[in-house]
């Protein structure tokens, strides 16, 4: 299990975790090998993900020297309400268009599918999203960030190979990025505990989303 904070990349073979989805997308290439993610944040740069920031994330899939195109799988998309891209038909293709931006990044001329939370959650907040890679597919599942925490009692390794941060290298018009050893501390994430202080055990009971609910873009 691997955990993506805001602009983080990384790679896991069985489940990756993105905490605090408001303005940003949780963006996962599955493969058979495991699960590529980013962490996209939106307000960083002002911008969602572009044709560059796109580069970036496939030079890292790259970089892992993971046969990953001849074994991929699909590509998920996973955004909060409405902080990002809007329900009308404007919004759908803007989204589907960023998507493809990544696809073709990657060479990958497979399935996408997205997905809006809009259950158990009300505007304004933020959401744990978490995949795990289940054969061909991925079992996706959310809870509010304000019923989840970090466990600060149990700091995680970095493993620079398989976990980086995006960042613009410049603030040119034309936008470049690099990537880079997160600098911040990592945990792993653990419901927080019940009003009624009954136990809770890990990531608790998340809600997972029907394979019906998805979008498919392609």
């Amino acid at each position: 299990m691997r955990y993506l904070g805001n602009n983080h990349i990384g790679f896991d073979s069985t489940a990756l975790g993105f905490p605090s989805i408001k303005g940003c997308q949780a963006i996962v290439y599955q493969t058979s090998q495991g699960l590529y993610g980013f962490h996209d944040m939106k307000a960083w740069g002002g911008k969602p993900v572009d044709e560059a920031k796109s580069k970036t994330f496939a030079l890292f899939v790259q970089g892992l020297n993971i046969p990953h195109e001849e074994h991929a799988v699909c590509l998920y998309g996973v955004i909060n309400q409405t902080e990002q891209y809007g329900s009308d038909d404007k919004g759908i293709k803007d989204w589907k268009g960023m998507l493809l931006l990544v696809t073709k990044a990657l060479k990958f001329k497979g399935p996408i599918y997205g997905y809006r939370v809009t259950e158990h959650i009300t505007k304004g907040e933020s959401v744990y999203v978490r995949f795990d890679k289940e054969d061909t597919k991925c079992r996706i599942s959310y809870k509010r960030w304000s019923k989840m925490d970090y466990d600060e009692s149990s700091q995680l390794e970095l493993d620079p190979k398989h976990q980086q941060v995006v960042y613009r290298k410049s603030e040119k018009k034309k936008p470049e990025y690099g990537t880079k050893n997160p600098y911040e501390d990592l945990f792993p994430i653990i419901r927080k505990p019940k009003e009624d202080n009954s136990p809770t055990v890990g990531e608790g009971n998340l809600h997972v989303v029907a394979e019906t609910n998805l979008i498919q873009f392609r």
